[in-house]
C-alpha cells in the first residue's frame, strides 16, 4: 500500500464487519479535533438511514 496518509493518528475500518483496514498510533490518547464535527455526526446518525447513499459533488466542496 502506498502510504500517503500524513495524519499522526489514523483508523480506517469496515463498519459492517468491524475489520480494521488501516491504523497508525491508535494507542495515543488525543482530544477530538472538533466538537462541532462530533455533533454533526450525531445529527446525521439520528436523522438519516445508514443504508442511503449520499453523493457529494465538486460544487458542494467549494461553495461560492
Amino acid at each position: 500500500m502506498d502510504n500517503k496518509i500524513s495524519a499522526e493518528i489514523a483508523l480506517v475500518g469496515n463498519i459492517n464487519t468491524g475489520e480494521i483496514l488501516y491504523s497508525r498510533n491508535t494507542n495515543i490518547h488525543t482530544l477530538p479535533a472538533s466538537i462541532g464535527k462530533l455533533i454533526a455526526a450525531m445529527v446525521i446518525i439520528d436523522n438519516l438511514n445508514m443504508d442511503d447513499t449520499i453523493t457529494i459533488t465538486k460544487d458542494m466542496l467549494n461553495p461560492n
